[in-house]
């Protein structure tokens, strides 16, 4: 057994070095960025192999990963906890914001390997999509109460993550002052369901375009073409990368009115994105 042991340990310590050298994490700090590698990071928190059901296909999968936590507590220290969201930034661009919140209630992990001999990868959007460095994954498993929770948020080719304070770091997308009860709520859309792939004055992803400017997007397309395309993107163009607006068939239709009215009400907000 002691002989296991032994060899066990080695196998894993000559796994994390071999993944060291290619998959690094940056952690956005307040006055500049310090990056950690796979080995590194181990030292901070130990590899777990954790299952998850894929929000993509809802088969099971096993991954080697490290628990979110501990990662952030250890870079961050506790007013991580403070600040409204966690921001992904991925290498196609995508750039989800997690709300904070979210990560009290349920556990999150970023995961580097597979665990059950597949390759790091997925079949995503028609095509086989790398994970790595990191895929950020959740015990939806063991924790059933995590596929109520919304916004859902799995980004694939995670290479760093920020905290920031939700009002400060997206003042600029924020609807103006004095807004409708409508806007409002065509803002939380806006936030839950687009900017991880679309900013707002230069505010949010970069997969999709900018929506506000310098010309608002309910400028250049007449409102009925923009509901459908944001709706159902395949039944305008052909095989679009751009996914339905993920709403029951009942509240599809009072999103879409109040994302639009946000939208409308941004053209009086326009902001210069930072150069």
């Amino acid at each position: 057994m002691p002989v296991i042991k032994i060899f066990l340990a080695l196998g894993i310590f000559l796994f994390l070095s071999t993944s060291a050298s290619a998959q690094t994490l940056a952690f956005q700090l307040r006055g500049g960025t310090q990056t950690r590698s796979v080995e590194e990071l181990a030292k901070i928190t130990p590899v777990v192999e954790v299952q998850t059901r894929s929000p993509i296909d809802d088969k099971k999968r096993r991954f080697k990963a490290f628990a979110l936590k501990p990662l952030l507590k250890a870079m961050y220290g506790e007013h991580w906890k403070r600040d409204d969201d966690i921001v992904f930034t991925c290498t196609d661009g995508y750039q989800p914001s997690l709300p904070g919140a979210i990560l009290q209630r349920h556990d999150a992990y970023l995961a580097f390997a597979s665990a059950d001999g597949q390759d790091f990868s997925i079949f995503d959007h028609g095509k086989v999509q790398d994970l790595g460095p990191y895929y950020l994954i959740w015990d939806n498993v063991r924790d059933e109460a995590f596929d109520d929770e919304q916004p859902q948020v799995w980004p694939f080719q995670v290479t760093a993550l920020e905290p920031v304070p939700f009002k400060l770091r997206y003042a600029a997308m924020l609807p103006p002052a004095r807004s409708s009860a409508q806007v409002r709520r065509g803002f939380l859309v806006f936030r839950n369901h687009c900017m991880n792939c679309h900013s707002i004055n230069g505010l949010g992803g970069s997969l999709g375009p900018e929506l506000n400017y310098p010309v608002n997007v309910t400028q250049y397309y007449a409102i009925p073409w923009l509901k459908r395309w944001i709706a159902m993107p395949r039944s305008i163009r052909y095989n679009a990368t751009m996914p339905p607006l993920d709403a029951e068939a009942g509240t599809r239709d009072k999103m879409l009115n109040d994302l639009i009215a946000y939208l409308k009400a941004m053209v009086g907000k326009k902001v210069a994105p930072p150069r």
